[in-house]
C-alpha cells in the first residue's frame, strides 16, 4: 500500500447516467482544480491522561479555526452539466488523503447550483502505518456559485452565494513516554466574523484535460464480509443486512459484473481444502470456474461496545476498504460508520449516504 500512494492517483466518479458525456463549458474541458475554505467554531474537548493516574482536562467549547481543503484532479465524469470525482492523495508514507466533489452547473453554465466537497484524511504515527493517530473528516455543500468574470471557474460571492451545510470531526490520539494525550474537535457553527464581502469560501475552476471514460473490459467487483477473530453473531447478521445496501449502489452502473461474494465464502473455503491435497483428487473444484474480481469491496467491524462479547452490543464501527486484486493493494481510507449512535431517519439518511460513498470509490478504481 505505502507503494501505491508514493503517487497521487485521480481516478473517476461514475454518475449513474447512462448519457452522452457532454463538458460544463466546453467539451475539452474535464480537469479540475479548486479550493474550499471556510472559517469554523468548534467545541475542542482535550485530556491528557498521566500512567501515574494523573488526569488533566482543557476544553474550549468555542475554538476558532479554518478548513480549507485544495483540489487537483486530471480527471473527472462530466454528465448533462452534472461533474463529479475522487482524489487520493499521500504525503510519504504517513498521511492518506481521499477527496470527493460533485456539483451542478446551471443550464446556462451562469452558476453552480451546487458543489458538495467531502475530504477524510488519517495520520499515522510512523511510517509502519500500524497507529493512527488523527483523522479528519469534513463535508461541506455551497450552493449558487457564480460563473467567475475571468477563466472558465466559478468562485463563490458574498450575498448570492450561500454555505448549504456544514460538518467537521476531528480526533486525535498520541502516547508519549509518560502520558496519553487525545482530543477531538467537533463542529458547532460557521465563524460569522470572518464572513464579509471579501469572503472566498469555495472556487472551482475546469482545465483541459484527458477524460478517462473507459471501464476495464467486463469490469468485475465483489463485496467481502470480514469478521474479526471474536465473533459477534449479531453484528455479522448487521453486516449480512449491511451488504446489500452496498450492492444495490453498484447495480446503478451499467455494463459492471457484481460477484456475490457472502455465500460464495462457503465455497472458496472448501476450493482452499480441495488444493491442499487432503480430498480426492477427482472431487476437486477448480478455481477457474469461480469469476476473480478486479476489485474487492471489504466489510468488517470494530470498536465493539461492550467489548465483553458476553454483553449484548450497543454499538460498533462497520469499515469498508478497498483491494485492488491483481496487484494486491490494500486501500483503507478510513471509510467508516458508527451504529449505535443514530436514530430512526437520521440512520437511514446517512447509511444510504455511507452505502453511495463507499460504492462510488469501489467503481471507480474499475477505470482503466
Amino acid at each position: 500500500m505505502k507503494y501505491f500512494f508514493k503517487i497521487i492517483v485521480v481516478v473517476v466518479i461514475l454518475i449513474p447516467y447512462n448519457t452522452e458525456v457532454i463538458a460544463q463549458i466546453e467539451d475539452d474541458f474535464h480537469s479540475f482544480n479548486g479550493v474550499l475554505y471556510i472559517p469554523i467554531i468548534v467545541d475542542h474537548q482535550e485530556e491528557m491522561n498521566f500512567k501515574d493516574g494523573r488526569k488533566t482536562e482543557r476544553n474550549n467549547p468555542e475554538k476558532k479555526m479554518t478548513i480549507q481543503v485544495n483540489m487537483n484532479a486530471k480527471d473527472m465524469r462530466v454528465s448533462n452539466g452534472v461533474f463529479s470525482g475522487v482524489i487520493l492523495n499521500n504525503i510519504g508514507t504517513i498521511r492518506d488523503e481521499v477527496i470527493t466533489y460533485k456539483g451542478k452547473a446551471s443550464k446556462d453554465k451562469q452558476k453552480l447550483d451546487f458543489i458538495e466537497i467531502t475530504q477524510e484524511v488519517t495520520l499515522f504515527r510512523l511510517d509502519t502505518r500500524e497507529d493512527i493517530e488523527k483523522t479528519i473528516s469534513l463535508v461541506a455543500k455551497f450552493e449558487n456559485i457564480p460563473k467567475s468574470p475571468y477563466g472558465s471557474g466559478y468562485k463563490y460571492k458574498y450575498g448570492v452565494s450561500k454555505i448549504a451545510s456544514v460538518k467537521y470531526n476531528e480526533e486525535f490520539s498520541t502516547t508519549r513516554s509518560h502520558y496519553v494525550e487525545s482530543y477531538t474537535e467537533k463542529f458547532v457553527k460557521i465563524n460569522e466574523e470572518q464572513m464579509g464581502k471579501y469572503y472566498s469560501g469555495v472556487r472551482a475552476d475546469f482545465k483541459q484535460g484527458e477524460l478517462k471514460l473507459k471501464l476495464k473490459e467486463e469490469p468485475k467487483i465483489k463485496v467481502v464480509l470480514q469478521s474479526n477473530e471474536t465473533e459477534d453473531l449479531l453484528i455479522k447478521r448487521v453486516m449480512t443486512v449491511f451488504a446489500p445496501g452496498i450492492i444495490k449502489e453498484l447495480f446503478k452502473t451499467p455494463g459492471v459484473i457484481i460477484i456475490e461474494g457472502i455465500k460464495v465464502q462457503k465455497l472458496l473455503d472448501e476450493i482452499e481444502l480441495s488444493q491442499s491435497g487432503l480430498v480426492d483428487e477427482r472431487t476437486k473444484i477448480h478455481e477457474g470456474r469461480i469469476l476473480t474480481p478486479d476489485i474487492e469491496i471489504i466489510i468488517s467491524y470494530e470498536n465493539r461496545n461492550p467489548e465483553q462479547i458476553e454483553l449484548p452490543v450497543e454499538s460498533f464501527v462497520m469499515r469498508s476498504k478497498f483491494r485492488i486484486v491483481k496487484a494486491d493493494i490494500l486501500i483503507d481510507p478510513n471509510f467508516t460508520f458508527s451504529f449505535g449512535d443514530k436514530k430512526g431517519d437520521e440512520f437511514i439518511k446517512e447509511l444510504a449516504k455511507y452505502n453511495e460513498k463507499v460504492a462510488e470509490i469501489g467503481i471507480h478504481l474499475l477505470y482503466e
